[in-house]
């Protein structure tokens, strides 16, 4: 836990040089990044920076440029991220030269890095970048919690009494809920790497107070860590100590999770320990969609006082700024209006410069190209239109559905009832149209002990339902239910859904791509479902090829719905489309086969002679003659390169020219 960081100056020397050589050759850095770069170098050694590029200008390359710079001037480094974002983060710092281990997710997978019989594993405390989910304190903890779970604190406290005191306190030896030999370990090692420290180290400073706030043996009941318990913030102290202490901490979607309850407000007050001189770097790509509270919230993560948002008269910038933007919208005509907000506008501008990097589209040179070429307003390279639902064109089902949200929101008292306020707020979106169906549908005997785990018989009473709102709460979700009696999941019926699926088809018809944004995984997981059964069928009737032998179970019910959406004849029956699924596989696989036979020949007689593709041609012969017979042949990778080239050029390498060979090689490089 030895801190080695050179400074801020070291990292902004580390910064120019990169920028200068505009990355590395296998990992480049375009002008704006540099420029990026370049405006980290002068904000960093007086503060924490929000990145607030736009979506697709390179914030996780611009990040992992100044990790990379912060390593060389011996940090560490420490990145917030969502959950569903590890692969693309780890694939990232892989590009640029950074190793990093996953990401972590859970306690088990933090404790696992003391396994006694893993020789092999690093603890966390020695990476020089460690990758957290914005989740990884959601521990669900109480009173029954297996011990290992709580455990940390009260081992970790007794560990150091020992490395401290030369004893253990009362009742820790052989106590039969401290005997984890994962925590053991974890305990001890931090406790010794810790006890070598001075006394100035922010590790020796945390690890003393916690000594002092841990009562014992008070320490050992499970329910003392439970949500909002006294001993809860202390636990995640003690596990972020395993962590060892960052000089630089980047935070993913740094809008996200508001409050100071959220997850990742616990990460970044209690389990990411950082040093004296230590920089936050936050990233959004949706700065101009955060409301008042958000701005102040995302910058309150860098550390950034209130009061460094203030004008000279002690008004709130921020505030001022939001006010205008309402007034302007109001009365665009007015000129009070206009004036006031260029005046809040270049005020929000000036104060918040010192923390703030944003580039957008308008500023990469093939937009610029656009509007040089087009003669039109550099805006114009974006098209906003709203995707609407006509509420008239409605189905009977889903106009019940919506009418029937809107009177949850009448007849109850929506923070007493948790599931008629998530479907009023998620009926637009789609997300809680399954919850609901399920919450409502289910058997209460049969379902009892599911419920009894999700803790809904908590404090419940047999007896009869006296409150009226919530006897008309339950009406109304039922009658939301009876709307969608039929199979299926109305989900793939949902209107903004197929709204959404009509505006997508519209452009990847002209074979264009589609990039989609959604807050909730059920709706995406709908749409991506329903996109690809209607392209599944939209196939198979003008008798192309769809790499599938089989439906598959989660398919099924998108399929159906899009057999009806696309208006084709009769029924749709499983069996006789898994048989075609299954005959024009066959056939697919019989052409590739044909395909493969005597293609390691036909590539090298075509191939160029030298470049990436001739590399990657050897590569495969050499794999091929070493092919034991088990697992995917490499013939099979060949195939998919000549595939590659045919796509690319439109003819087989074969039929090229030398010149045509030539050009194909250069642009395949």
């Amino acid at each position: 836990m030895k801190q080695n960081f050179q400074g801020w100056e070291a990292v902004g020397r580390a910064l120019e040089t990169l920028a200068d050589a505009q990355g590395t050759e296998s990992w480049p850095l375009n002008a704006g990044q540099c420029a990026s770069l370049r405006g980290l170098k002068a904000r960093l050694p007086a503060n924490g920076v929000v990145i607030a590029d736009e979506v697709g200008m390179g914030k996780t390359r611009i990040a992992v440029a100044l990790a990379r710079c912060v390593i060389q001037a011996g940090g560490r480094v420490a990145i917030l991220v969502p959950p569903g974002l590890g692969f693309q983060w780890g694939d990232e710092l892989r590009a640029g030269g950074v190793e990093a281990p996953k990401l972590l997710r859970s306690l088990w997978q933090y404790l696992e890095a003391w396994n006694p019989d893993n020789t092999s594993s690093t603890q966390w405390f020695e990476h020089q970048v460690v990758l957290l989910s914005h989740a990884f304190t959601n521990w669900r903890l109480s009173e029954s919690s297996t011990s290992w779970r709580w455990a940390v604190l009260p081992t970790l406290y007794a560990s150091w009494r020992k490395v401290s005191k030369g004893r253990f306190p009362r009742g820790f030896v052989d106590h039969e809920k401290l005997s984890d030999p994962w925590v053991e370990a974890m305990a001890t090692s931090v406790a010794a790497a810790v006890h070598g420290l001075p006394s100035t180290s922010p590790a020796s400073r945390l690890i003393h107070e916690l000594v002092e706030e841990t009562p014992w043996p008070a320490a050992l009941d499970g329910a003392a860590y439970s949500r909002n318990k006294d001993l809860r913030p202390w636990l995640e102290r003690a596990v972020g100590l395993g962590l060892g202490v960052f000089d630089l901490v980047i935070i993913d979607e740094a809008h996200k999770s508001r409050g100071d309850e959220s997850g990742l407000s616990r990460m970044l007050d209690d389990v990411v320990l950082v040093s004296d001189s230590a920089r936050r770097l936050a990233m959004t790509a949706t700065p101009v969609e955060l409301d008042v509270g958000q701005w102040r919230q995302t910058l309150q993560r860098i550390d950034v006082d209130a009061l460094n948002l203030s004008g000279a008269e002690g008004d709130d910038v921020l505030e001022q700024y939001a006010k205008a933007c309402t007034r302007v919208r109001q009365c665009p005509g007015s000129p009070e209006a206009r004036d006031a907000y260029r005046y809040a506008a270049a005020r929000f501008q000036t104060t918040l410069s010192p923390y703030l990097l944003r580039r957008d589209k308008r500023e990469t040179p093939s937009v610029a190209a656009f509007a040089e070429h087009s003669g039109m307003p550099i805006h114009t390279y974006r098209q906003e239109r709203e995707v609407s639902v006509d509420t008239l064109k409605l189905s009977s089902a889903w106009k019940q559905a919506v009418c029937a949200a809107e009177a949850l929101s009448v007849v109850s008292h929506q923070s007493d009832d948790r599931v008629s306020k998530r479907l009023r707020l998620t009926m637009g979106s789609g997300h809680g149209v399954a919850s609901l169906l399920d919450h409502v549908r289910r058997d209460a005997e049969q379902d009892r002990q599911q419920l009894a785990l999700d803790g809904e018989f908590a404090g419940a009473s047999d007896q009869p339902i006296k409150d009226k709102r919530v006897q008309r709460s339950a009406w109304w979700q039922q009658v939301i239910s009876s709307a969608f009696s039929g199979d299926g999941d109305p989900l793939h019926d949902h209107p903004a859904l197929l709204a959404a699926v009509d505006a997508i088809e519209a452009v990847t018809s002209g074979g264009e791509k589609v990039l989609v944004f959604g807050r909730f995984t059920i709706a995406l997981k709908a749409l991506t479902r329903l996109l690809n059964a209607r392209e599944m069928l939209r196939t198979l009737d003008v008798g192309g090829v769809w790499p599938q032998s089989k439906v598959h179970e989660e398919e099924w019910s998108a399929l159906q719905a899009a057999h009806r959406q696309l208006g084709r004849a009769g029924s749709i029956d499983r069996a006789s489309l898994d048989l075609r699924l299954d005959r024009q596989y066959g056939d697919l696989e019989a052409r590739r086969r044909e395909r493969r036979s005597g293609l390691l020949g036909l590539l090298h007689a075509s191939l160029p002679d030298q470049g990436n593709l001739r590399q990657i041609f050897e590569a495969i012969r050499r794999a091929n003659e070493q092919h034991a017979g088990s697992g995917e042949s490499p013939l099979v990778l060949a195939g998919r390169l000549h595939e590659a080239t045919v796509s690319t050029y439109g003819r087989r390498l074969s039929d090229m020219g030398a010149s045509s060979r030539l050009q194909a090689q250069q642009e395949l490089q």
